[in-house]
């Protein structure tokens, strides 16, 4: 089977699970954002073309399984996997520095866009909006990365991969 194909349908089945059990990892309105994650990871060790293309299909999955702006989590994921693509052509990709870094400019690049697609019309700060979304959400997603990559680590070492 081709590798292109499997990744598809992975990500497929991963947006299917994340918007189903993404609530639970709720703590008093915030989520991380997962897809922001995946996003980058897959930019950063395939290339601005694939980071580019698995951000627009994801993208697409999310919008149509949320059902808000058809096309607008495409256009973002998009970007952030073409950026996080170029990223890796510049600057070495196994690094956890510059892996963690992306992750969290890749999810205040998507609150921002979103605070200026849904949150600016409705007349909300944006220092407001900062400090009760866009920072802990950015945080609370690099915990996550940061907890995923040290469980990585410890199977590694348990499975001598």
């Amino acid at each position: 089977m081709n590798d292109a194909f499997k990744i598809v349908i992975a990500i497929f089945l991963y947006a299917i699970i994340n918007t189903i059990y993404v609530r639970y990892f709720d703590i008093m309105g915030i989520k991380p954002n997962i897809n922001a994650i995946i996003i980058v990871l897959i930019g950063l060790n395939m290339g601005m073309t694939k980071g580019m293309w698995y951000g627009l299909y994801l993208g697409f999955l999310v919008d149509m399984l949320i059902g808000t702006n058809l096309g607008l989590n495409a256009l973002i994921y998009m970007y952030i996997g073409y950026i996080s693509g170029a990223l890796a052509k510049k600057m070495y990709n196994e690094n956890i520095f510059i892996s963690a870094v992306a992750i969290m400019l890749a999810d205040i690049f998507y609150s921002v866009v979103i605070y200026f697609t849904y949150y600016l019309p409705k007349d909300y700060g944006f220092l407001k909006y900062a400090i009760r979304l866009l920072l802990p959400e950015a945080v609370y997603t690099l915990g996550i990365y940061l907890t995923i990559y040290a469980l990585m680590g410890l199977f590694r070492k348990r499975t001598s991969f």
